[in-house]
């Protein structure tokens, strides 16, 4: 495949990575809006109900979060692929 084709993709693929780090941005806006609540709720009550939806919402934080960052490291990998393209590239 010619280095010129191979980044065409890379670029198209991180415009959907940018898309899909925009929405994972909104999520974890949301999940840690939730996380706080549940961590309210759970100081406030006490109670094993309220520590268990806080230990869920902290689990549904950290599973989001692993995602972005999954993105942010493709982003990084891909980044460094079009540098390795670019400097075959003749001169």
């Amino acid at each position: 495949m010619r280095v010129g084709k191979k980044l065409e993709e890379l670029s198209r693929r991180l415009n959907q990575l940018k898309v899909e780090i925009a929405v994972a941005d909104e999520q974890l806006v949301h999940f840690s809006e939730v996380l706080d609540r549940a961590e309210t709720d759970m100081v406030v009550g006490g109670d094993p109900l309220s520590r268990r939806a806080h230990q869920e919402a902290k689990a549904d934080f950290d599973r989001h979060k692993r995602q972005r960052d999954a993105l942010i490291q493709e982003v990084s990998n891909i980044r460094r692929k079009q540098d390795a393209l670019l400097d075959e590239m003749p001169r």
